[in-house]
């Protein structure tokens, strides 16, 4: 993602990223299962997809993070993806 060049037609601002899946588990206690265990994550794991930052330039090397990652209310939040497969009854 670039900013939009400045006057001189320079991108002064940008940050790059690949997209990652994994299985995930968000939970503790409560679980009969011991945590962590391939039973828990079959039981209570669901598909995750997420961004790796990989470089940062400009403002976004400098700014200190704003908000937590992955709770937008976007397709790509955690609470829409545990709905999505099944985890949350609702969002």
């Amino acid at each position: 993602v670039q900013d939009a060049p400045g006057s001189d037609g320079e991108v002064t601002s940008s940050w790059s990223a690949f997209e990652a899946n994994d299985r995930a588990y968000i939970g503790g206690a409560g679980s009969s299962d011991p945590e962590g265990s391939d039973v828990t994550l079959s039981k209570y794991g669901f598909p995750l997809k997420f961004g790796c930052q990989t470089q940062l330039r400009g403002y976004y090397a400098t700014t200190k993070a704003e908000g937590v990652m992955g709770m937008k209310k976007g397709p790509l939040g955690i609470v829409t993806q545990m709905h999505a497969a099944g985890i949350l009854e609702r969002k």
